[in-house]
């Protein structure tokens, strides 16, 4: 049976956030921030007129779920732990 294109979409996904947590985490110290985009219910819904939404999803932009968001942010929270472990505890300094 094929994926569906949220299964697949949701696979990418966090294969994205553990590459990313993986390069934190070994000392990338260009990575200061991420941006997801999270709501309750994975995806996104087009706004029919009288039709009913779907209670936590986006009408907006496709979104991952509430499920995906809590590991995603757990193991990036992880990374930043390690790389400031390996760091000494220190914060880098920004430089312009």
């Amino acid at each position: 049976m094929p994926a569906t294109p949220t299964a697949a979409r949701n696979r990418r996904t966090s294969r994205w956030w553990w590459t990313t947590s993986r390069q934190i985490a070994g000392g990338e110290g260009r990575i200061i921030g991420v941006m997801m985009e999270s709501h309750l219910v994975g995806g996104r819904q087009d706004v029919v007129p009288g039709a009913d939404l779907t209670y936590g999803q986006s009408i907006t932009d496709g979104c991952i779920d509430w499920q995906t968001t809590v590991p995603a942010l757990n193991l990036l929270a992880d990374a930043v732990a390690a790389r400031r472990e390996a760091r000494g505890g220190k914060l880098r300094e920004l430089t312009a």
